[in-house]
């Protein structure tokens, strides 16, 4: 399955499994609140299942996608991000870096910090 990650901020390229359980998630969530059914209903219009490739064997990205996400972009990044392939431009992915540098001058703190709220969150 072909469509958007759950942040709706990239395209995202699912098992088959996976995007269920999400779409289950999100139905569930909309039986319990009408608020949250806007978030299926794009979820689930940007969602493709019928997923092509080209003649190279690249994934052929449906055209409300591309001009959703990647407009007129030179280039695009593809990493793993957890449980699905992530795309996104080039120009996402430079200005992400850039964001990220800035609120993350020192990883391992920020990654020790969230460890011990963790911690102590079970300990309660």
């Amino acid at each position: 399955m072909i469509g958007v990650n759950m942040a709706q901020t990239s395209i995202a390229i699912y098992p088959f499994e996976v995007w269920q359980k999400k779409v289950d998630m999100l139905t569930e969530l909309s039986d319990e609140d009408v608020s949250a059914e806007v978030f299926l209903e794009r979820f689930a219009m940007f969602s493709f299942d019928n997923l092509g490739f080209d003649m190279q064997g690249r994934v052929l990205i449906p055209a409300a996608l591309r001009e959703l996400f990647l407009q007129d972009a030179a280039g695009v990044q593809v990493s793993g991000a957890r449980d699905y392939v992530r795309v996104i431009s080039s120009q996402q992915a430079a200005d992400e870096i850039s964001a990220f540098s800035k609120e993350h001058q020192n990883v391992l703190r920020d990654i020790s910090l969230i460890q011990s709220r963790i911690r102590a969150s079970r300990d309660n």
